[in-house]
């Protein structure tokens, strides 16, 4: 099933098509399609035809772009990206600057690719990969600390891959040097993240090499409860549905994994309790760490930090920790 999703999709936006041979996002969402099935040519001829239909299409222009990079057709893609960000219609620059920083930083032009991530967070709707990609742009820049400030800001599904870079940041964080409270923060993190790779990606090749070089999730000293976290799901493809007016959502999603969450609101974990006034708490167990606490009670770091005003690294075993603002 897994493997046949993409044709499955195929099948869908053929009869689309054929109901319509001008709908320009039909020969779009196909091209992408045909991307993922590995058909380069197939896919550059339906990019071609969706622009050929609308001459000012940015999304079309956009996912060209990103075609013609992976070709390593890079003059081609930089020309098509120009066109679609140039448009002051286009509805989602974020997007398209996003897409365009992973076309330089294929290219090695990191400061490039840096500046279109930069951008690409300017706007509202900023898509979270762009957290993401920061942070392994700085890590491979070996500026450590600041990969460590967007790989926290990262809060959309967690991956096999986002999870490994999370570890492999705070292991080059842990191998420069750090004082006795950010080693312990660090390592509790890192054990943490570690143990939730390998029980939810274990067939991961970053599961693999998680293993080799910490050993099994057992050795380990965590305080994570991996029952908030859900198993990968299968390669599906989503919104394949062709719409026929503009307004309707461009986003194909080609991979997509159930985020988990916890309603802190609802919760009827053991661990909460509530003081004189109603305000909720728990007392911090061996093992937790801010990272555990505010993935499993759908907060953010910072959100627990205001709370209780202190910073994440002084939070100790058997400490009053609220999960609820005054």
């Amino acid at each position: 099933q897994k493997h046949n999703a993409p044709q499955v999709a195929l099948d869908r936006v053929n009869l689309a098509v054929d109901a319509n041979s001008s709908n320009a996002r039909a020969f779009m969402v196909r091209a992408m399609i045909y991307q993922q099935l590995n058909k380069p040519n197939a896919a550059e001829n339906d990019f071609k035809k969706s622009i050929s239909l609308r001459k000012e299409y940015p999304d079309a222009y956009v996912n060209y772009a990103s075609f013609l990079c992976s070709q390593k057709r890079y003059d081609e893609a930089m020309d098509k990206f120009a066109i679609a960000l140039n448009d002051p219609l286009y509805f989602t620059p974020e997007i398209g600057y996003y897409n365009r920083g992973q076309c330089y930083n294929k290219q090695k032009l990191y400061t490039e690719a840096n500046a279109d991530f930069m951008q690409s967070l300017m706007y509202k709707n900023a898509p979270a990969d762009s957290f993401l990609a920061l942070a392994k742009l700085q890590y491979e820049q070996k500026h450590y600390l600041l990969a460590k400030y967007y790989i926290d800001k990262y809060n959309d599904t967690q991956t096999p891959e986002s999870l490994w870079l999370h570890i492999q940041i705070l292991q080059a964080l842990l191998d420069n040097g750090t004082d006795v409270v950010r080693d312990r923060e660090y390592t509790s993190y890192r054990n943490t993240i570690a143990k939730v790779l390998v029980d939810n990606y274990g067939n991961s090749s970053e599961a693999q090499q998680c293993i080799l070089k910490y050993g099994q999730p057992s050795a380990l000293s965590y305080g994570f409860s991996n029952k908030n976290y859900a198993k990968p799901a299968p390669l599906v493809v989503t919104n394949t549905a062709v719409p026929n007016t503009a307004s309707e959502s461009n986003n194909v999603v080609l991979n997509a994994t159930p985020k988990p969450v916890i309603d802190v609101n609802n919760s009827t974990d053991s661990e909460i309790k509530q003081d004189a006034s109603g305000r909720r708490y728990l007392v911090v167990l061996q093992g937790m760490t801010a990272y555990s606490i505010s993935r499993k009670y759908n907060l953010t770091v910072r959100q627990l930090e205001n709370y209780n005003k202190m910073h994440s690294a002084q939070i100790i075993t058997g400490m009053k920790l609220y999960i609820d603002p005054r």
